[in-house]
């Protein structure tokens, strides 16, 4: 069985990317300019809501998906978030929409947004006999589209059956693919995917009048992955139960929804490995076509090992990969459970999860690492395996990043050797030979207290190499969001928050980060949700602030200073946060004006680009142009006055004798009228004597 924790189970279904905003504070503190000190709650009702999809728009607002309850049962819910946090008014005017389809129960597990800004939402509906897949499609400004299904809703109700969805993918030609189970009353589960048209009617060129059923065996049969092949091909993976343990399935349709033949059996692929119960949760298309899977291999009478699979792209099990096509890790006689995959780009395969000893009283961080062959690794680790002691109890690795260096970093984390236990925040970093990085943290390790209870559920990577940990912490009664930022020695990064550390919450119940993403300006961003009581939860986004930006205006001239990312628009003197990201300063003069040039972190007189690993301070100078009069004909006093007055100055004035020229005005100039020049640039003159006597 597996150990994964509860609260290591949680992940947003998204990924945030937010417009920055103008504020000034310590990196780590939270972001004044977004929600409320940097956080946002949402409650629908009085009782329970639960967020379960982000995605994010095109224009940097959020949407957040879930469920509600309204007294009597829970409906769809969607609430959009303008970029600093406020509910989007805009959005059936109070940012928040609840869609009831029916009586009962129902609620949003999927997102996706439309390249037309319309957002679909997809879950399941309860009739009041059985439960059925649901989608429903939103206009920009929240209102049902009443151009899909009936009235901006569409159910399916596969035979009376009990449905529901675990995935939902968008194709390139605007059609919704979904992907779950179907379930009878006195018959077991069979893998469900259904295909609606972009008006959200089934479509009856896919499967039977827009649906398919696929089934494996009498029992059993959950599909809870999906993946759209470049080829328009469709794979929906999961698990099958034979009636004695479970096996991996695949299964894969063409573009019409009839299971393809070119694939396994039948367009169906199932994986008995060694007669145990196997789970997946991992799975990646690598480049050449060819699908992998990780997770673990359980016996009936033996513990769990790692177990990672690779399939050809006919459905095959790939057999230049490991035995058959498969591979078991055993790293002890206990649980050894797989929870992140990650492909190399030199097409190695590292599976990172948790190990136990023979006795089951303690747990490492563990990690494999194969070839493309399919052999453990053996320039990686231990014959290429790696164990890794945190503390002297429980240290489970739940989340796994590759740096660009190609050095792993895992994250999890540690209970305390004895009473009263507590965990901590634990991570480690791995060279490329699987060996723990000495220039990272102690030996490699990094253990951070936070509060009593502390767990890492996702990490960050930035593009510095600094890393973000998100999960929570106690603090006293209750759980907090907590957030920790190590510097790439695996230091607490003294500029972010209090000495590394954030915690954030109100003391009266749980928060509970789920993830955590950097934006496009590199500001990093927390969700999850937030218990506001017993009986109440609601959504939460946060976000922090990073490195303070300040640009100075100065000179004559007139111009603007904006950044991109996002961030900087610039009046007299401004400033913004970003985090560790390269930003482009970029000083537009105005008509009339040009930029003299840069000072302070910035030199030059072009753009300026800035990596925001610390606080930067830059000036622009601007300064008018000398845009060079006619004064050919003028007397010298007033062609002086002109010269000046279009910011130029004037240069050497000679005089020479002129037959046309009355005596006392401008012969010629040097250089000529409407030439645009710098600053006070000079002006030269010829002037007449008169006609020679």
């Amino acid at each position: 069985m597996s150990r994964r924790t509860a609260a290591s189970a949680l992940a947003l279904a998204g990924v945030l990317v937010l417009t920055a905003g103008s504020a000034q504070a310590a990196p780590g503190a939270l972001d004044p300019t977004f929600g409320s000190g940097g956080k946002v709650t949402t409650s629908f009702g009085s009782t329970y809501d639960f967020g379960n999809a982000l995605a994010i728009q095109p224009d940097g607002k959020i949407i957040a998906g879930g469920q509600s309850s309204n007294g009597l049962n829970y409906d769809f819910v969607l609430s959009r978030y303008n970029a600093d946090g406020s509910l989007d008014s805009a959005f059936d005017s109070d940012g928040k929409v609840m869609t009831p389809f029916g009586a009962y129960n129902e609620g949003v597990d999927a997102l996706v947004i439309q390249p037309d800004g319309k957002i679909v939402a997809a879950g399941y509906t309860y009739n009041g006999t059985n439960s059925d897949f649901a989608l429903a499609r939103y206009n920009a400004d929240g209102s049902l589209d009443s151009a899909f299904g009936s009235g901006g809703k569409v159910t399916t109700n596969i035979a009376s059956r009990d449905e529901y969805i675990s995935a939902m993918a968008l194709q390139p030609d605007g059609k919704i693919v979904v992907a779950g189970f179907s379930e009878g009353a006195t018959t077991s589960d069979d893998f469900a995917v259904a295909r609606y048209n972009a008006d959200g009617t089934l479509d009856a060129s896919f499967g039977t009048g827009g649906y398919v059923l696929t089934v494996f065996d009498a029992d059993y049969d959950d599909a809870y992955a999906l993946l759209l092949q470049p080829d328009g091909k469709i794979v929906a993976a999961g698990y099958t139960y034979n009636g004695a343990n479970t096996d991996f399935a695949l299964a894969r349709y063409n573009a019409d929804g009839s299971l393809d033949s070119s694939f396994g059996a039948g367009g169906k692929v199932t994986t008995d490995i060694a007669s145990r119960n196997n789970y997946l949760f991992a799975a990646a298309l690598q480049p050449d076509g060819k699908i992998v899977v990780c997770g673990y291999s359980d016996g009936a009478t033996t513990s769990d090992d790692f177990a990672v699979a690779r399939y050809n792209v006919n459905g095959t099990l790939d057999t230049s990969f490991g035995t058959g096509g498969y591979v078991l890790t055993v790293f002890n006689v206990h649980y050894d459970d797989a929870y992140s995959l990650l492909l190399q780009p030199d097409g190695k395969i590292v599976a990172v999860g948790s190990s136990g000893n023979a006795t089951g009283t303690q747990y490492f961080f563990a990690l494999a690492r194969y070839t493309s062959g399919g052999a453990l690794d053996p320039t990686f680790g231990s014959g290429g395996k790696v164990e890794t002691a945190i503390g002297t109890r429980d240290d489970d690795a739940f989340g796994a990043v590759l740096q660009p260096d190609g050095k792993i970093v895992a994250g999890g984390y540690t209970k305390t050797p004895s009473a009263p236990f507590h965990t901590l925040f634990a991570l480690a970093r791995y060279n490329t030979d699987g060996s723990l990085d000495s220039t990272f943290g102690s030996g490699g390790k990094v253990t951070t207290a936070v509060g009593t209870y502390d767990g890492i559920n996702e990490l960050a990577l930035q593009p510095d190499g600094r890393i973000v940990g998100a999960g929570y912490s106690e603090q006293g009664t209750y759980l907090d969001v907590a957030l920790a930022r190590y510097n790439a020695d695996g230091s607490l990064d003294s500029s972010f928050g209090a000495g590394g550390k954030v915690t954030n919450g109100t003391g009266a119940g749980d928060w509970v980060a789920r993830g955590v993403a950097l934006q496009a300006d590199g500001k990093i961003v927390a969700g999850g949700l937030a218990f506001q009581s017993t009986t109440d939860s609601d959504f939460f986004v946060e976000r922090l602030l990073g490195q303070t930006l300040t640009v100075t205006k100065t000179g004559s001239g007139k111009g603007t200073v904006t950044s991109s990312p996002a961030g900087l628009d610039c009046g007299s003197t401004c400033s913004a946060p970003f985090a560790a990201v390269s930003v482009t300063l970029i000083a537009t003069p105005a008509k009339g004006s040009y930029l003299a040039g840069w000072s302070g972190d910035c030199s030059g007189k072009g753009k300026c680009t800035l990596t925001m690993s610390a606080d930067h301070a830059a000036t622009a100078r601007f300064l008018p142009q000398c845009i060079v009069p006619k004064v050919k004909g003028k007397k010298l006093a007033a062609a002086k006055r002109a010269i000046k007055k279009a910011n130029c100055s004037v240069g050497r004035v000679t005089k020479a004798f002129s037959a046309k020229v009355k005596k006392g005005r401008v012969i010629s100039q040097k250089p000529a009228p409407g030439k645009k020049l710098p600053y006070h640039a000079k002006v030269k003159l010829k002037v007449s004597k008169g006609p020679r006597s």
